[in-house]
């Protein structure tokens, strides 16, 4: 089955009829309907439901003559339906649905659910199925709904315009993931007034974790390979597989799609890692605990922490892009040793030969059969042909497959092999789509008989074409690409901007004319214009997040090998490192914790250009750079307890900081900055002297500075790991020396957070009436100052003093408001911590078995 077409065998029960009189052709809507759990209902009662059955086909088949409709599937598992109108199609389905809500059913079957799907495309029937665009999403769809509901899909809501349809509305249910398709999918309900409304969520994949990258393109055929990929990965004993094959088979879209199918199956979901900005294996760790959400406690190495959150995880890995990680691929066993529930899915050129992997070559698309064509809408229904006809008809929606040009279009296909990148970009240029040589492209075609699934000719061959097919783009086309090169991972419209140019170049250049684009946005509608001819894709990274472009990495590699052979090379990769290094500085928010959340997210939406960032700092020996990016970026490691990277990179900045010692580097704010970040991380991992010591460099370089605040929050930080290693005296005096200066700076968020360590200082030392009395100050000032992190540890400590003094329901009552408050934050350290407040309490009450229960819920999120 590929996306234009739909095969009714693969999806009904035994007794299904097949029904051709005369069909609708051209602009066809139709409705899709089956029993909800009818499986079930036919496993338990199938005397009752051959009866409710017959009942069941009657009021459809009735309610889609009436309405000028044609019953051409009717079964046990799947109705369907095909009307020249959308809105008949719409009057049928709520004609039904009322005759199903009041229908007396047959006894023991009880009263059968039905849901339904509409939608409309351009359709025509070869070999008596019924061919139309998207409609191998429309079982998805159904799949997704419930007994009762009536979905629609955006063209059969475009039909419906604004006609009024009498007794019923339709309501926009907005962007779903549907179970085996990647792309998402926007879905309508039609809603009749006096029938129930209200449903569950739908049935989607966003029901299960994931952060599978959604595609806008379709994806066109290879529905056997990934069935394939899937019931590999079934095999108890296939823990491991590797996608093999050469750049441009589709290796990465097949994983993608083959995680989506599969999504269902992995109760913990499915993560997607790409390594493209991977420039250091030893980070391969750092990459997927990453992906995961996995932070780092500082209790054990960073590989120990990925072990224990996955060791009873049910999930499916993707490791894309692997040729980048193979050093530490030894990672892999590991996990798969501790997690005996996880299952890894690698992209690589070839197999990695680790003990218990199992290699899956990537074949390239069917092709046409050689010999006698078959008729064009056969045709049309193989891989390499549809795909071709795909991505032609996206720039010529009009083109479509006749007796006359069929055979150029099979000629073409079969000279590229089948290879899906290939075949993408020569139907980007359509004047010359249908040449049946390569003369157009200036390319040797390659010997069918030396061409394996896996040699390198496929290489050679995808390597002059896109050699060829960038020199075919125009000048401005070619110029836009080659910037975009620039980008090692996916990119939004304002980094393009930023990097290649305002208006496609810099304000200095010369902007090359081009008639197209007089009165329009050069760089948008040229991004556009490469998106359709295929030398970029549009990729949405996480829901309502803006688009953002991509370059497929064959088409990324031959471009950037143009980019470095020019001489402006140099230029163009600092307006990139400038931009991102502005991007973190600027978007560094005061303090407070909301502003705080977006900058973390917007850090991590760029994060793989921050590391390449910092890579080319450390190549380039730009000590400057280096230091103020890592002093923009140490929050972000720190907050999202990224902490062994973050630590890797702090040393980096500060050992070329130290032998560069230029321009005062030693002494800059930048260095300071950095020591602190430096201070909290080492503390995160346990290194308390190391920690003790960098904050101490810090304190001297703002005395230095004579920046008062700063070595307030220094006195405080050293505050901090004096009562770490519990040295209360100590630790009382820094925070009072720090409160001092934080008071005659009128600082409020430093006065209340001294104030609350020491309400910490006093607890320990219990001096329970004085705690009591800090913690409350400090919870006044941070309502104040809505810092929900810090109020809910100030909570938290009012629940301990309530604890010691044996308060227990008051504890109880603390806990609860701090809980709620790391809740609303989504702070996983601060959930753990309540919880496991939680606990003590639940144990002081004498309830231990429930308080085992939130210990344990407490020890997933440590």
């Amino acid at each position: 089955m590929n996306a234009y077409s739909y095969t009714p065998s693969s999806h009904w029960r035994k007794g299904a009829d097949l029904l051709m009189p005369g069909l609708f052709t051209g602009n066809v809507t139709f409705l899709f309907a089956d029993i909800e759990g009818s499986a079930g209902l036919w496993e338990s009662h199938p005397e009752a439901m051959n009866g409710a059955q017959a009942q069941c086909d009657l009021l459809l088949r009735t309610a889609v003559e009436i309405n000028g409709g044609m019953l051409f599937i009717a079964g046990a598992d799947l109705f369907c339906a095909a009307f020249d109108s959308a809105f008949d199609a719409a009057r049928a389905a709520l004609a039904a649905q009322h005759a199903f809500h009041g229908e007396e059913w047959q006894e023991g079957a009880g009263r059968l659910r039905v849901r339904m799907t509409l939608h409309s495309s351009t359709a025509y029937v070869s070999e008596g199925d019924y061919v139309g665009e998207g409609l191998s999403r429309v079982t998805h769809i159904l799949d997704a709904g419930h007994g009762g509901q009536i979905l629609l899909t955006p063209a059969t809501r475009k039909q419906l315009g604004d006609r009024h349809l009498a007794g019923a509305e339709v309501w926009d249910l907005g962007t779903h993931r549907l179970k085996d398709m990647v792309r998402p999918a926007h879905l309508y309900q039609l809603v009749p007034y006096d029938l129930p409304s209200q449903f569950p969520p739908l049935r989607t994949v966003d029901l299960r974790p994931n952060n599978l990258p959604a595609y806008f393109t379709s994806f066109v055929g290879r529905d056997g390979i990934v069935e394939a990929i899937a019931n590999r990965l079934r095999q108890p004993e296939v823990r491991l597989l590797t996608l093999s094959g050469p750049e441009g088979i589709g290796k990465t879209r097949l994983a993608v799609q083959a995680a989506a199918y599969l999504l269902e199956e992995f109760k913990q979901g499915a993560f997607f890692v790409s390594l493209s900005s991977l420039q250091e294996p030893p980070l391969l760790g750092a990459m997927i605990a990453q992906a995961l959400g996995v932070r780092e406690d500082g209790s054990e190495p960073l590989e120990g922490c990925l072990q224990s959150a996955l060791r009873k995880k049910q999930m499916l890995l993707i490791l894309d892009d692997f040729e980048r990680a193979t050093g530490a691929a030894s990672l892999l066993g590991k996990l798969l040793e501790v997690a005996p529930q996880l299952k890894i899915i690698v992209t690589h050129p070839t197999a990695l030969g680790l003990t218990g992997e199992r290699a899956f070559p990537v074949p390239p698309l069917a092709l046409p059969e050689s010999g006698a064509l078959p008729a064009p809408e056969i045709l049309a229904h193989d891989e390499s042909v549809a795909l071709f006809l795909e991505r032609l008809q996206r720039l010529h929606p009009t083109f479509a497959l006749t007796r006359e040009n069929a055979q150029g279009v099979a000629a073409l296909v079969t000279q590229l092999r089948g290879l899906p990148l290939a075949i993408e970009l020569v139907a980007g240029f359509a004047e010359h789509a249908l040449e049946t040589d390569f003369s157009f492209l200036e390319i040797e075609p390659p010997d069918s008989h030396d061409l394996g699934w896996l040699s390198p000719r496929y290489g050679e061959m995808l390597t002059a074409l896109i050699c060829r097919s960038c020199d075919l783009l125009d000048r401005v086309e070619q110029e836009i690409l080659v910037r975009s090169s620039l980008f090692v991972s996916s990119f939004t419209l304002e980094a393009a901007r930023a990097v290649i140019g305002g208006n496609g170049f810099g304000e200095e250049e010369q902007l090359l004319p081009d008639t197209r684009f007089v009165g329009s946005d050069l760089l948008l509608d040229t991004l556009e214009t490469l998106v359709e001819k295929g030398f970029l894709h549009h990729v949405i990274q996480r829901p309502e997040a803006p688009l953002r472009f991509i370059l497929p990495d064959a088409v990324r590699r031959h471009t950037h090998e143009r980019l470095v052979l020019r001489p402006d090379r140099e230029k163009l990769q600092h307006r990139y490192i400038n931009y991102y290094l502005e991007l973190a500085e600027s978007a560094l928010p005061p303090s407070g914790e909301a502003q705080e959340g977006a900058w973390i997210e917007q850090v991590e939406m760029e994060y793989d250009h921050l590391r390449a960032t910092l890579t080319w700092a450390q190549g380039k020996g730009d000590a400057e750079r280096a230091l103020r990016l890592v002093a923009a970026l140490w929050r972000f490691w720190y907050v999202r307890g990224y902490l062994s990277e973050g630590d890797h990179w702090v040393e980096m900045a500060l050992t070329q900081s130290d032998a560069a010692d230029n321009n005062g580097a030693s002494t800059s704010t930048a260095r300071a900055n950095v020591l602190l970040g430096s201070s909290l991380l080492r503390g995160s991992l346990g290194d308390m002297e190391q920690a003790r010591a960098r904050y101490e460099e810090s304190l001297a370089i703002w005395q230095r500075l004579g920046n008062l605040t700063n070595v307030a929050w220094m006195l405080a930080n050293l505050g901090i790991v004096a009562l770490a290693h519990e040295e209360y005296r100590q630790a009382g005096e820094l925070f009072k020396d720090s409160l001092r200066l934080f008071r005659a700076q009128e600082e409020e968020r430093g006065i209340a957070f001294v104030v609350s360590r020491l309400a910490e200082v006093a607890l320990m030392c219990g001096e329970y009436d004085r705690a009591a009395s800090l913690y409350q100050e400090s919870q006044q000032a941070f309502e104040r100052l809505d810092d929900k992190g810090n109020l809910a540890r100030a909570l938290a400590g009012r629940g301990e003093v309530a604890l010691a003094l044996g308060q227990v329901e008051e504890a109880q009552h603390l806990y609860e408001q701090s809980l709620g408050l790391y809740q609303s934050s989504g702070s996983r350290w601060g959930l753990a911590l309540s919880l496991r407040n939680l606990g003590d309490v639940t144990y002081c009450l004498g309830n231990y078995e429930r308080a085992r229960i939130v210990y344990n819920e407490s020890l997933t999120l440590f």
